[in-house]
């Protein structure tokens, strides 16, 4: 601007105009969250289990991400005031809930997307507008569009990106199916299609009609689950033959989900399919009836656009779902004494569950237990396909419910776009019982297996020092030479349960691998003082088993207890059974107040990431939360860690109150067995470590 010259007027308008944008926006911003704080407020009530809203704007919450001056005065040496400092995880979930709340994004745009939707067809990052009012998922679009699931460079890439992840399908499915078998159970696989496989001209145009699109890499994984003896029901030819058929709507306009029409069609040729190809035993005619209900609702696409609540542009679609009921009018229930149980994702929720706003009683566990005429039992978790069911019958294992208890089928559903996005995590299911027996599933065309190697020794394990001590802040390098194959070590404590994972290792050739262990467990805190073993486990890539080995260390605090001196090892003599060591914290607690019920009041220990409004097919999402330093009255838990849930998002709202990890808060809890038929479908974000499938769960209200 050079020799630009301004009268005093312009410069005085210039330094006004900048001075409003800058602090405008803030001020708006305090005017608008107060005056709705005051409302919320006027409409908050104790019964609601929501903390009470303050009238301070959010912004202000960064504060509550700082230690408390209790905190600090509890805090003892460098590491405990390090622990002090906000996590990542905490301070993102700050940044997310502040920039979902803001005025600019709340003003402006749904009326942005609106406008651009209307009049450039344009969607946005979760949705694609397609012809004639239809929506297809992103994710869906992209399982077709990007290379094959099972290429080596694109597992590859999956496993190294910014969240480490398990992207094999075929190996994690391989797992499950031998755990499976050693309890006697046949598991059937069943790859739920996408909506843009079906109806490809609703999205491209009638160009595409009648064609037939899916990942390259299907038809391999369908070999080689099929080479292991796992029966797998592709529903694709299914919907393909409705729709020679002239049926034109398989699925929802504005929705990810099929109709439900083509919902009862998969399960009753599913139900054929169990009885003449797995073996199922016919039943007769069951004493269940349908009884048909009307339901209008706006798809989970066209909420991810957050157009404005007035928007007319995609209009609420009316269908005709089929309750299953009793002959006497009940409702249908899930029977755990059922000899087959269905694991599921949204697909088996969406007549189901009533909070996705599709009706209840209706949906696919109901309508296969009508197709084959038999009770059936369910664990059916929306979202996280891969693993999220897989991991809900492993923590209930863990806790004595036996899911798999009388069970001879396994049904397991997931979308296919899971195939080549979802995190296919190894979950080991706790022992089966002594009494279980390996039955072969009758079967009526034999497969072929494939041999497999004999188990294979580790070369070699190294781990040096013998001694950590943890004032000293080192750490014990832990090197191994071992044959080609898939490696896991971890640390076990002397109480016999694994205090930390570390590395592994998918190798396929001979290889040498190093870690190094810092004495702190998956909490991130140093594990207490005495003797741990470093154990690695691991298989072949023909997944034959590698012979595990175990190195001990010494894990000592020469600021406790002077030089260090290596405690001695005391092991039982022989033919006798070293004590069982409890985990239990028993609280004595106070008499609490009349019909108060269990509270605790405890420290936030980690979390997971806040969902983001809008990214996922589902408005409503719960956390878990880990909370420790547990101060319990009106009864006992187990352990001194527990995993409480709680509503992370609403109606695509994060709920207030940010479950900061650090924070110190009091819940009233109540036992998660008793809620999960009312919570258990809804789409949840869990805790990352494997030691939260043994802590005791509770659904949490605040205090």
């Amino acid at each position: 601007m050079n020799h630009t010259v301004y009268s005093h007027g312009s410069q005085f308008m210039a330094a006004f105009f900048f001075l409003l944008v800058v602090f405008g926006v803030p001020i708006a911003q305090h005017v608008v969250e107060i005056k709705q704080n005051m409302a919320k407020q006027a409409a908050w009530t104790a019964s609601s289990g929501q903390p009470k809203p303050g009238l301070a704007p959010q912004i202000y919450d960064v504060f509550g991400l700082l230690p408390s001056g209790d905190q600090i005065k509890q805090a003892k040496g460098f590491w405990g005031y390090w622990n002090l400092i906000p996590s990542m995880e905490s301070i993102s979930a700050f940044e997310t809930s502040l920039k979902e709340n803001s005025v600019l994004t709340t003003s402006l745009l749904s009326p942005t997307q609106l406008a651009m939707s209307e009049f450039l067809g344009a969607g946005n990052e979760k949705a694609y507008i397609g012809k004639d009012g239809w929506l297809f998922y992103r994710p869906d679009v992209e399982y077709l569009t990007t290379p094959g699931f099972l290429e080596p460079s694109r597992l590859k890439d999956r496993s190294r990106g910014a969240t480490a992840i398990q992207p094999d399908p075929v190996k994690a499915i391989l797992d499950f199916n031998d755990q499976l078998k050693a309890r006697g159970i046949q598991l059937v696989v069943m790859p739920m299609s996408t909506k843009p496989m079906i109806q490809p001209e609703m999205l491209v145009g009638p160009s595409a009609a009648g064609a037939a699109l899916q990942n390259e890499s299907f038809n391999k994984f369908q070999e080689a689950l099929e080479a292991e003896g796992i029966r797998v029901f592709d529903p694709t030819p299914v919907l393909m033959g409705m729709k020679a058929k002239g049926r034109s709507d398989l699925y929802l306009q504005s929705d990810t989900h099929w109709n439900p029409d083509a919902m009862d069609r998969v399960s009753n040729q599913l139900g054929e399919f169990l009885v003449q190809k797995c073996g199922l035993p016919a039943s007769a005619q069951s004493s269940l009836t349908l009884q048909p209900q009307d339901i209008s609702s706006l798809g989970d696409i066209a909420e991810m656009l957050k157009l404005p609540a007035d928007q007319t542009l995609f209009s609420k679609q009316k269908v005709t779902i089929q309750k299953v009921v009793n002959k006497d009018g009940s409702p249908w229930q899930a029977d755990r004494a059922s000899d087959v149980i269905l694991l599921g994702d949204s697909f088996s929720n969406i007549y189901s569950l009533e909070g996705m706003g599709w009706g209840g009683g209706a949906g696919f566990a109901e309508h296969l237990s009508y197709a084959i005429g038999r009770p059936i039992d369910k664990i059916v978790i929306n979202a996280g396909g891969s693993f999220a069911s897989r991991r809900e019958l492993a923590r209930q294992l863990a806790h004595g419910v036996d899911r798999l208890a009388h069970k001879k089928f396994v049904v397991y559903e997931f979308s296919m776009r899971d195939l080549a996005q979802g995190d296919w995590k190894m979950i080991k299911l706790p022992a089966p019982p002594k009494a279980a027996i390996t039955v072969a599933p009758p079967v009526v065309v034999p497969t072929p297996t494939v041999a497999k190697t004999p188990g294979t020794a580790f070369k070699n394990l190294t781990v040096e020092p013998g001694v950590l001590d943890l004032s000293s802040h080192q750490k014990v390098k832990i090197t191994i030479t071992a044959p080609p194959g898939n490696l896991q070590i971890s640390v076990v404590g002397p109480d016999g349960k694994t205090v930390r994972k570390l590395a592994g290792s998918g190798s396929t050739v001979e290889h040498t691998l190093t870690d190094r262990w810092d004495g702190n467990a998956v909490s991130g805190k140093p594990v207490p003082v005495g003797e741990y073993t470093i154990q690695v486990d691991g298989e072949r890539p023909d997944h034959s088993a590698i012979e595990p080995l175990k190195q001990v260390v010494n894990v000592v605090d020469s600021k406790k207890t002077g030089p260090v001196v290596i405690p001695p090892i005391t092991k039982p003599r022989p033919g006798t059974t070293p004590p069982k060591p409890t985990n239990t914290t028993t609280v004595v607690p106070p008499k609490p107040a009349a019909n108060e019920g269990l509270m605790v009041t405890g420290r936030i220990a980690s979390r997971p990431a806040t969902p983001k409004p809008g990214s996922v097919p589902y408005k409503d999402c719960l956390i878990a939360l880990q909370l420790t330093d547990l101060k319990v009255t009106g009864g006992t838990v187990k352990g001194q860690n527990i995993v409480v849930y709680v509503w992370g998002m609403k109606d695509n709202k994060l709920v207030d109150g940010a479950y900061s990890v650090g924070q110190t808060i009091r819940f009233k809890l109540v036992p998660w067995a008793s809620v999960d038929s009312k919570y258990g479908g809804f789409n949840r974000q869990e805790l990352e470590s494997d030691d939260a499938l043994s802590w005791e769960a509770f659904w949490g209200e605040i205090k």
